[in-house]
């Protein structure tokens, strides 16, 4: 929380942190606003201080709108246009299809030539056949036709405004609301001046509403954003439903006694789950500068001094002994995969 929030610096430490390694980035891949990360709407400008730093160092910048594309955003059809970009290639998938297996990829008449340039050759059994082509034009005419942008947009903005008044309604729980058009996070929390996630409390609202019929789910780092991404025909006789099972649900869960008993596994959590979270990153961290190392950097073929800076990397990597058991566990799973 709060980290990252400059863009261009964000770029600039990466790019960095490569050419300290010996390599250097050949993409940025985004989703233009993050979904399973907790339905985060990136800063204004945001994208555009990014791609601007990595086009100069000859990065190609990927807009990924497999869940945020199609008209979902409201106002704009696809998400990155909120940010103000024009990424070099945009991939896109289930809602293509609304249901029909589907995916695609757009790109610029350059980058598919030089794909082609240097001898490579796409083939997919499955691609290209009409029964896709049919499925993805029928849902272009849907959108169109039934006018299922501008619903998104308006549908959005009273379902804004109808989290907002839970929010206040029950301050202690709900910590934030954001999203636009329909495709909103509501950031449970267990403490809402420190903003502590509330896992628990998350997993709880997602199983009393699914018992009432309403199906969400839940999101983020430690699983406690409620994820509510409903179909672009859901209207605001759907959000009144979804805001009356929310109200009860979170009204129950604020009773003293449930409450109590929420906060009691949620003071675990924090102790216990949350510091294994932390030690599984850490170790996901050290592993992949491993593999970097050994599978990009460091071929048969590398200098002499690579191989040298590779090993002094590789020797200084492991802070403690559970981090080497870890690592040389997880080369071995890899390797049996």
């Amino acid at each position: 929380r709060g980290v990252n929030l400059d863009g261009a610096a964000a770029a600039r430490a990466v790019l960095a942190e490569a050419a300290a390694a010996g390599g250097r980035v050949v993409a940025f891949f985004c989703e233009s606003i993050i979904s399973c990360g907790g339905q985060i709407v990136l800063p204004p400008g945001y994208l555009a201080a990014v791609y601007g730093v990595m086009r100069a160092a000859g990065v190609v910048c990927i807009a990924d709108e497999v869940q945020t594309g199609f008209a979902r955003s409201g106002d704009v059809f696809w998400a990155f246009q909120t940010q103000g970009v024009v990424p070099d290639i945009v991939t896109m998938g289930k809602p293509m299809g609304n249901g029909f297996p589907i995916g695609g990829l757009v790109t610029s008449h350059s980058l598919a030539a030089s794909f082609a340039a240097g001898g490579m050759e796409y083939f997919n059994t499955y691609g290209g056949n009409n029964a896709a082509v049919a499925a993805g034009r029928a849902v272009l005419q849907e959108i169109r036709q039934q006018q299922l942008q501008q619903r998104a947009g308006d549908t959005g903005r009273y379902l804004q405004a109808s989290l907002q008044s839970l929010q206040a309604r029950f301050p202690q729980l709900i910590g934030d609301v954001r999203g636009i058009g329909l495709f909103y996070g509501l950031d449970i929390v267990a403490c809402p001046i420190a903003k502590t996630p509330g896992p628990m409390f998350a997993s709880a609202i997602k199983e009393a509403a699914k018992a009432r019929r309403v199906l969400l789910s839940t999101d983020g780092p430690a699983e406690n954003v409620i994820k509510i991404k409903p179909p672009l025909v859901f209207g605001t006789a759907e959000v009144d439903r979804l805001a009356a099972v929310l109200g009860e649900v979170l009204s129950m869960l604020t009773a003293p006694d449930t409450f109590a008993h929420l906060m009691a596994q949620e003071q675990h959590w924090q102790q216990h789950v949350a510091p294994l979270l932390a030690h599984y990153t850490q170790n996901e961290a050290h592993l992949q500068q491993q593999l970097l190392l050994q599978e990009l950097l460091v071929p048969l073929t590398a200098a002499p001094e690579v191989k040298s800076a590779a090993s002094n990397t590789s020797s200084s990597s492991s802070s403690s002994s559970d981090m080497v058991v870890d690592l040389e566990l997880a080369v071995s799973a890899a390797r049996l995969a």
